[in-house]
């Protein structure tokens, strides 16, 4: 037959717990935070369990327990955004003419589809990236268009996002409006 164990046992093993813890969330290693706090709840519980431990500090155990996977998630998660500093996306309205329209290509899985325009800016040409949408939405000839466009620094790409806005077509003002969701259907 085991001891019952007082609050103040179970307290001084919730402290060597979270030592332990807070060691390996000072190294980086979320990993095992978590898994030193999982066999610390699971031990405390199987104390319960047997009686060791009564309700009341049961209880107190489940209060840790969810006060350490927020620590360790607080944790993660400044660890994440120092990261995601490091891998930037850069947005920006850019007005560009678009000049003509590549042929899409699939992918070699021929689960994907790409599309590309012909753009010229300022005496400088290229193919850009953009999606089946405004691949679509851009008509034929010489059109000036403004595009939300994104680099990501993750993957050292540059593509247009949205289409914002066509304002000429061969020179002529475009008076049409630009819409982003599909056309509606006339009811009969």
């Amino acid at each position: 037959m085991h001891t019952p164990c007082s609050i103040m046992d179970a307290c001084s093993y919730c402290e060597v717990a979270t030592d332990s813890i807070q060691k390996s969330l000072e190294s980086g290693d979320f990993d095992s935070a978590a898994i030193r706090l999982c066999a610390y709840l699971l031990e405390i519980h199987n104390r319960y369990l047997t009686g060791e431990i009564d309700a009341a500090t049961w209880r107190e155990t489940l209060r840790f327990y969810r006060r350490m996977t927020a620590t360790i998630n607080d944790e993660l998660n400044i660890q994440q955004s120092i990261q995601g500093e490091q891998n930037m996306k850069l947005y920006c309205e850019t007005k560009i003419t678009v000049v003509g329209k590549a042929e899409p290509t699939h992918s070699q899985d021929g689960k994907s589809t790409y599309y590309r325009v012909a753009v010229m800016q300022n005496g400088q040409a290229t193919n850009l990236p953009v999606s089946e949408e405004i691949y679509h939405s851009i008509p034929a000839g010489l059109v000036e268009v403004v595009l939300s466009t994104v680099y990501d620094d993750t993957y050292k790409s540059f593509k247009a996002d949205r289409l914002l806005q066509i304002v000429s077509v061969n020179g002529q003002p475009y008076s049409k409006a630009v819409s982003t969701s599909a056309p509606e259907k006339t009811a009969k």
